[in-house]
């Protein structure tokens, strides 16, 4: 049977097509994207003459932290303070902060992206990167510093 242009297979033939590929190489970089496409969200508990709607807005990158995953308790695991912190002005009158961390030695480290106007955020492994990098810019200094940039190297 067809599907969508995919044969379909059972369970043992998935195992096998998996078991059988190559390991693929490991991305030179990963960055937390800019941007986050409408999150679904509900609310907890109803409040008394509000009614709950979805509102349609843009989720853009605010916060970054690497975390030292417990694949048990994910509340369990803990924030890594980044090792390096630099500030700097650049030609066109901006200051730019740079954080840095230094992965090695981490368990089982994990990258969390946070996004504006929502309590979803993206997780991934970082294991086998060796080093995390944020990059914010105030605008000539005055202002709120927006993130411009958050990878792994």
């Amino acid at each position: 049977m067809q599907l969508f242009g995919i044969k379909r297979v059972g369970f043992s033939g998935v195992f096998s097509v998996l078991t059988s590929m190559p390991l693929l190489a490991m991305a030179a970089e990963i960055r937390c994207p800019l941007q986050m496409q409408s999150a679904f969200e509900n609310v907890s508990a109803n409040v008394e003459g509000w009614e709950a709607r979805r509102i349609y807005t843009k989720h853009l990158l605010e916060a970054f932290e690497v975390r030292e995953s417990n694949q048990h308790d994910p509340r369990k695991s803990q924030t890594s303070i980044y090792d390096d912190s630099k500030t700097f002005t650049a030609e066109s009158g901006d200051v730019v902060n740079v954080l840095t961390w230094n992965l090695d030695g981490l368990p089982n480290p994990v990258a969390v992206c946070g996004y504006t106007f929502t309590s979803v955020g993206l997780t991934r492994s970082i294991a086998g990167f060796k080093k995390c990098e944020v990059r914010s810019v105030s605008k000539r200094g005055v202002g709120p510093e927006k993130i411009v940039s958050a990878r792994c190297f």
